[in-house]
């Protein structure tokens, strides 16, 4: 699409993309692996044959919607999109300036690419504030996010979200409350953090992210999982004392 719409004859290649892997991949050893292309970053962290981390995971879009052209009107990443308007427009004012946390977006997804991150500041509305239809649209939210992958890891990002509880989630927006206008928005929870940005080309630019506060890149993983210790540390200790010995 963009090689189509562009014309300041910028390369883009679909078929242009990096496998990487970590380790040897097996049913013992600790490993991972990450695929990146332009507007995707996904990461797997194994142990053995069990999957321990499936974070982060970046997807972006752009153009959003396509504005022109045979495919006019098509769109990509929709859901997302779609999903983080319905829980606005269900709000009531007063909810609504709880919500909407600044009137301009942040440029990006606030936590950028950074290797470790930490919750962010509480604001925006809290989930406890809704009623029991809001609530079930904000709750869709974090399943559009987790349908993104097979089943089975879909249920267990549903349930570590709800393993950090759903009344504390927190909603919050920025940026403008009229649609095809820069607009951002975040759910955040106990254990991971959404983020969706649309700041860019007028906001038909779309950048999301699911991240961890513990686990992401197989890093720290709390006591409560089954494995309970950093895997990505434990591989570089090995790897190192293996390479000492020969």
């Amino acid at each position: 699409m963009l090689r189509e719409l562009e014309t300041f004859g910028l390369m883009r290649d679909p078929e242009k993309y990096h496998l990487t892997f970590y380790g040897a991949p097996g049913s013992a050893a600790r490993w991972g692996w990450r695929f990146e292309g332009h507007h995707l970053s996904l990461n797997f962290t194994l142990a053995g044959d069990r999957i321990a981390v499936d974070t982060p995971s970046f997807f972006g879009a752009n153009p959003a919607a396509v504005p022109s052209g045979p495919k006019k009107g098509f769109r990509a990443l929709g859901e997302e999109h779609d999903a983080g308007w319905a829980v606005l427009d269900c709000l009531s004012e007063a909810q609504r300036r709880e919500a909407v946390i600044s009137t301009r977006t942040y440029g990006d997804i606030v936590t950028s690419n950074r290797e470790k991150i930490e919750p962010l500041d509480a604001a925006g509305l809290a989930a406890s504030k809704l009623d029991e239809r809001q609530r079930a649209l904000l709750w869709k939210v974090v399943e559009v996010y987790a349908g993104s992958f097979e089943p089975a890891l879909a249920d267990a990002r549903l349930a570590r979200a709800r393993d950090g509880g759903v009344e504390a989630l927190r909603f919050a927006w920025a940026g403008s409350v009229t649609r095809g206008v820069p607009h951002y928005y975040r759910v955040q929870g106990r254990l991971f953090l959404i983020e969706y940005d649309a700041s860019q080309d007028g906001g038909n630019h779309i950048h999301t992210v699911w991240r961890d506060y513990a686990g992401d890149f197989g890093r720290n993983l709390p006591t409560s999982t089954a494995f309970g210790r950093d895997l990505l540390r434990d591989h570089y200790a090995s790897a190192r004392a293996t390479s000492h010995r020969h």
